[in-house]
């Protein structure tokens, strides 16, 4: 188990690890002697070798979706995504959760790990079958990937919700002391996203399955935090500091603070706005700015705050509005905040929309608009966080059965972990379970595929009973 984990800076641990996907790669389509695999296993010790030398041991462990190198998490750059994302697959589909290298770990080692990797991707017990394999090699031990007991889920889940609820307590003091003219204690805000920002590392599953519960009555306030996680997430995944992630979070919670000016007639109405209140809803990003920058002393956070107001209803290609003269591209953070919003917003019913999107039609209609309305490089990273069926999908699967989209496959978007609900006879189950569709049978075929999305108001559900429970 890693004991305080921090992010490490140091290049190393990245090319070890994108090293040892692209072997595995390799192994996937070439011969063990392969030139490519001998390539690749040179590639690797030379790598590991200096850092053996100094910390007599390297460790690469998977905890939750991340990969931590001797207690330290690891960062990675966008071109280096997929290759992580891989190997966070493969591990997973071996139900393995460390790689532990000795001091003197040498060729043969790596070979015998190798034939192990090789031997486990057709067993019908995988990780039986490397411990077997690697039962006799002195320098190289795995260990286990471990499910959380169900008790820790539950302890886990109300963790989540707790901090998640923090942040919308806080969200709600936040609209009323601006409404009131009172002063801004940032301070809180920043202390109620803490929690935030390492649930997006630990538990990055179930706080996402808590942006699925949409709040009709408190959209407002729901949406902002939603925004500030899908912002967090995004940073986090661009590899951004702790700092910058938290200055983020605060950024997606105070980005729609204009509409406090909104009179409620007009953010309530459930009908058609008129050209009217039309302009006057356009308002609420200039609002937002000028509420801001009156805050306290302008300095570099506040002005990311402000632009982010400002500029998140403005487009790509500077259409939208409010309309801005002296600009030629949106900010880093602007352009984060304007996909947490549209998706936030779309996939979550209000008063004068009581239907939303489904997530996945939400995605398709971000990807159409990328580049024009939308950062494509953004955005492909919000889409390799949430997948093709984001968490809280209600699908059906070709095995007639249905559920709720638990948790996201990073590398293969169409088969995530579903919560099945719904058996294959159209009855709910008393007990559901998690159906993992990346999964195959004995025969090679796939335990189920989701075939379409489903309504869960057309069954009287809500995953908040499943989520939180």
């Amino acid at each position: 188990m890693v004991d305080n984990p921090k992010i490490q800076e140091d290049r190393t641990p990245r090319s070890i690890i994108n090293q040892l996907a692209i072997l595995l790669r390799n192994l996937q389509i070439h011969d063990p002697n392969n030139e490519a695999v001998r390539d690749s296993i040179g590639r690797l010790i030379k790598l590991i070798t200096p850092v053996l030398k100094s910390e007599k041991e390297l460790r690469i462990d998977l905890i939750g979706e991340y990969f931590y190198f001797n207690n330290s998490r690891v960062k990675f750059p966008l071109n280096l995504l997929q290759n992580f994302d891989f190997l966070v697959s493969e591990f997973r589909r071996r139900r393995l959760g460390s790689i532990i290298f000795g001091e003197h770990t040498n060729l043969t080692d790596i070979q015998s790990l190798i034939m192990a990797l090789l031997a486990s991707s057709s067993s019908g017990n995988p990780y039986e079958s490397m411990e077997t394999i690697l039962k006799d090699v002195d320098n190289i031990s795995i260990e286990e990937f471990h499910e959380v007991r169900e008790a820790q889920v539950v302890d886990k889940k109300k963790g989540v919700a707790k901090a998640y609820y923090n942040v919308v307590s806080c969200a709600k003091s936040i609209a009323e002391r601006i409404k009131a003219n009172e002063k801004i204690e940032f301070k809180k805000a920043k202390r109620a996203i803490e929690p935030i920002l390492d649930l997006v590392i630990a538990e990055e599953p179930l706080l996402y399955g808590m942006t699925a519960i949409k709040d009709y009555d408190e959209y407002t306030y729901y949406h902002s935090v939603n925004v500030c996680i899908f912002c967090v997430t995004i940073g986090q995944k661009l590899g951004l500091s702790r700092k910058a992630l938290r200055d983020l979070g605060v950024v997606g919670l105070f980005h729609d603070v204009g509409k406090t000016n909104i009179p409620i007639a007009i953010l309530n109405k459930p009908g058609k706005l008129s050209k009217y209140e039309w302009q006057i809803m356009q308002k609420h990003p200039s609002e937002g700015f000028r509420k801001i920058i009156k805050m306290r002393k302008i300095d570099q956070q506040l002005m990311r705050m402000a632009m982010a107001a400002l500029e998140h209803h403005l487009k790509c290609d500077l259409s939208g509005y409010p309309s801005l003269k002296h600009i030629s591209e949106l900010n880093l953070y602007s352009k984060i905040v304007s996909i947490a919003d549209q998706y936030d917003a779309m996939t979550s019913a209000r008063v004068y929309s009581r239907t939303p999107k489904s997530p996945n039609q939400a995605l398709t209609i971000m990807q159409e608009n990328a580049g024009s309305d939308l950062d494509p490089v953004l955005l492909k990273v919000f889409l390799n966080t949430v997948g093709t069926f984001p968490i809280g999908s209600f699908v059906r699967l070709d095995t007639k059965e249905v559920g709720f989209v638990h948790e996201s496959n990073k590398f293969l978007f169409s088969r995530p972990r579903v919560l099945i609900i719904i058996d294959q006879k159209g009855q709910k189950i008393e007990k559901p379970f998690v159906k993992d569709l990346s999964q195959k049978d004995e025969q090679g075929r796939y335990l189920g595929t989701i075939t379409k999305t489903l309504d869960p108001k057309e069954y009287n559900i809500s995953y908040a009973e499943y989520i939180l429970n």
